[in-house]
This record gives structure tokens, C-alpha cells and sequence, in this order.
């Protein structure tokens, strides 16, 4: 008895390990045998007649737009911004001849800039207006010379001793002086003969209410012949008068000279 129970069990675990197993392939098989839902390329349907052969044809032109539309524009300043090697020898021809150009230009240009010889010939133009200077006031003096050159030539009518008092060049002074108000010739002569060391000789006669020169520098009247003595001139004049009877003026020249023949 206890061997068929036993045995009883066993056949019931079996069956159940049975059961379960089809269990498991029938549960295996609903999983697997889920409806399926078609797409819609499946479900589409291709269309025949006029309206399909008008898309075909539509689609063909397209493309073929696609392919023969122009570049776009970043593309095209991607193609013109890209460096040409073959345009180089162009840029070198160009840069030789734009050298040539600007050397041109530079002799143009030193041929039309005058020359410095040109510019030294030129007139030069005042930029300013000439300033005129105002005449120098005349000094209150005059000009004097006392001279024998007369009778430098006339050696023979000499009497003996005066060539020891005649000067070589034979001129006993040469200069200016200054002179006064109303001075005269014969005032500037005195004071000539003081401020240089010369022997004066004059003699006042009353008839003429003037001086007469006898002497100067120890050369006298008649040491030279029986007509010679002493005379002046004034500006190149011999005056009328006796010296001490002629006022002078600022600027004149007052020559005292010794003649052959008074």
C-alpha cells in the first residue's frame, strides 16, 4: 500500500510538471502572436494611371533642377576667395609693370621740379614790404686837407731847405673836423693845424677886415717862386674872399692848398 501511494504521488507530480509545461508554451505563443499593425508603406497602395506617371515626372525635373541650379553664393566666395596658382605669373606681370609705371611717374615728376640753378635764376618775391631806412642825420662836421702837390713837379723853383718840410706824399693832413655854429674856413683851418702840431702863420689885415695865410707847416709865400703862397677852396671853389670872411657848413670840403702862382 505504501509503495502505491508513493507511486501515486510521483505520477501526480508528473502531471502537474506536465501541465505546467504546456502551460509555459501556450503562455510562450500569445506573446509571440501579437498583432502586427501595418505601416504605412505597406498600406500604401501605388497608384496607377495618369496621376502616377505626372509624379514620376515631376520628381525627374526636380533632380534635374537640383543638379543644374546654380552654386550658391558661399560656395561661390569660397571658389573666389581660394588662391589660383595658375594666376600667380598674372600678379608678377602686373607688379613688374606697376614698377615700371611708378618709375615713369618719377622722372615725370623730376623733370617738372625745377632745378636748383632754376631756383637760384629766379627772382626771389619779396614777402614782405622793403622797410626803407631813414638818410643819416649829417654829423656837424667837415672835411679838410692842407697839400702842396702843386708844386711837387716843380722841384726847380724850390728854395733850398723846403724839401726837408715837405711831406714825400705832399699832403700835410687829410681828415675831418668838427665845427660851431658861424664857424669859417679860417677857424676850422686853426683848429686843424692845433689838434695835428702844424705851424700856422696868419696875419689880420684891416684893409680887408680879413686873415691872411702867410704860412703852414713852415712852408711860406714865395718859397717857391715870387707868385706862390697859399689859397683854399671850398666843394671845389675858390671863394672871393678871404677865409677868415667864409662860413662853413656841415658836409663841406675845405681844401688848403699851396699854388705856384696865387
Amino acid at each position: 500500500m505504501q509503495w502505491n501511494k508513493k507511486w501515486l504521488i510521483l505520477c501526480a507530480a508528473a502531471l502537474i510538471a506536465v501541465a505546467g509545461v504546456l502551460l509555459g508554451k501556450g503562455i510562450r505563443q500569445q506573446t509571440t502572436s501579437t498583432p502586427k499593425f501595418a505601416s504605412e508603406t505597406e498600406l500604401a497602395v501605388p497608384i496607377s494611371g495618369p496621376a502616377a506617371s505626372r509624379s514620376a515626372a515631376e520628381k525627374k525635373e526636380k533632380n534635374d533642377a537640383q543638379k543644374t541650379s546654380p552654386p550658391k553664393k558661399e560656395e561661390k566666395e569660397k571658389k573666389s576667395a581660394a588662391p589660383d596658382k595658375r594666376a600667380n605669373p598674372i600678379k608678377k606681370e602686373n607688379k613688374s609693370g606697376q614698377k615700371q609705371e611708378k618709375s615713369r611717374k618719377k622722372k615725370t615728376d623730376k623733370e617738372k621740379k625745377p632745378t636748383e640753378s632754376g631756383k637760384r635764376n629766379a627772382t626771389p618775391v619779396p614777402t614782405q614790404k622793403p622797410q626803407i631806412t631813414p638818410a643819416p642825420t649829417p654829423k656837424n662836421e667837415v672835411t679838410v686837407q692842407i697839400q702842396c702837390l702843386s708844386i711837387m713837379d716843380q722841384r726847380s723853383l724850390w728854395k733850398e731847405g723846403i724839401e726837408e718840410i715837405i711831406p714825400a706824399s705832399g699832403v700835410f693832413y687829410s681828415g675831418t673836423c668838427s665845427i660851431k655854429n658861424k664857424d669859417t674856413a679860417y677857424d676850422v683851418l686853426k683848429t686843424v693845424c692845433k689838434n695835428n702840431n702844424i705851424a700856422l702863420d696868419s696875419q689880420y689885415t684891416p684893409l680887408y677886415g680879413t686873415y691872411y695865410i702867410r704860412g703852414i707847416g713852415n712852408l711860406y709865400q714865395f718859397d717857391c717862386g715870387g707868385e706862390s703862397g697859399w689859397k683854399y677852396s671850398v666843394n671845389g671853389v675858390v671863394p672871393g674872399v678871404g677865409c677868415s670872411g667864409y662860413p662853413v657848413k656841415a658836409g663841406d670840403t675845405i681844401v688848403f692848398f699851396f699854388d705856384c702862382r696865387v
